[in-house]
């Protein structure tokens, strides 16, 4: 008899086989964050909250802390920062020197 090596090459869990990454980058649910980042380390993990009081307690727990640095992101919603005022993008108009 002969056996069938069908799984093989099947992909495993109907899945389609790897192929191109995806490059949109990952959206964020509607609520609070806080960054929490050792000291040295470049990125921070960023952890959510559905409301600001638990964001605030978020903050209080890891500032304890002396090796971690707490950053309050923030609100977030609809894909915006709503605390934050990001900067205007564009190009900066150039001052008339009087003479």
């Amino acid at each position: 008899m002969i056996a069938s090596f069908g799984r093989i090459l099947r992909p495993m869990n109907g899945k389609k086989s790897a192929g191109r990454p995806a490059t949109k980058p990952a959206r964020l649910k509607n609520g609070f964050y806080v960054g929490v980042k050792n000291k040295g380390m470049a990125t921070p993990v960023m952890m959510y909250s559905p409301t600001r009081e638990g964001m605030m307690l978020i903050a209080q727990r890891y500032g304890v802390f002396p090796e971690k640095e707490v950053v309050v992101m923030g609100e977030h919603k609809n894909d915006k920062w709503v605390d934050q005022e990001q900067p205007k993008r564009g190009r900066k108009k150039k001052e008339v020197a009087d003479n």
